[in-house]
């Protein structure tokens, strides 16, 4: 993909150039992916709690989605650190998977994904707010995740953030 195409690609996407799609957070074994919104810290004298988190062992990644011949892929730019990375970033290959990405860019590799989850798997999460579990599975279910490239991002009884949902096996 050359610089013309990137380019054409993020207008399309209505996103500017350098903006990331996704926000993740890592941490306490979870992971949370939301859209990226222009409120985020992103550089600056405020990006000096990037530090803060990672000393207390929070990974956050900004993850930008682009599409090209290859399929969809995802850019991993880990903003926190620490010592969780590798489990942030397995879980992040975990959620791409899910989601329909084919391939991710992580910052020493990229990995190439074997789409593993069909209609028949079931994924579910329990939002931290209100304690709802939530689950789906079946064409429907996945022809949304799939479109929009992310999982429900917020608990329908409550309205908060939902962190990633896990995959299990499939649904009998």
């Amino acid at each position: 993909m050359d610089e013309e195409d990137f380019e054409r690609l993020f207008n399309m996407m209505h996103v500017e150039e350098g903006d990331p799609t996704f926000r993740a957070t890592y941490r306490n074994g979870r992971l949370t992916v939301l859209r990226w919104w222009n409120m985020l810290i992103d550089n600056g004298p405020s990006s000096m709690f990037f530090t803060q988190r990672e000393r207390a062992g929070t990974v956050i990644a900004d993850l930008t989605c682009h599409q090209d011949a290859d399929g969809m892929q995802l850019a991993v730019a880990v903003r926190s650190g620490g010592r969780n990375v590798a489990e942030a970033e397995e879980e992040i290959v975990d959620w791409a998977a899910a989601v329909g990405f084919q391939r991710v860019w992580l910052s020493d590799r990229f990995v190439e994904i074997d789409p593993e989850v069909s209609p028949h798997h079931c994924a579910s999460v329990k939002c931290p707010n209100c304690g709802q579990k939530w689950s789906g599975a079946g064409n429907t279910f996945w022809a949304g995740v799939r479109g929009e490239t992310n999982f429900p991002l917020f608990c329908p009884l409550c309205g908060g953030d939902l962190p990633a949902w896990r995959v299990d096996s499939p649904a009998k």
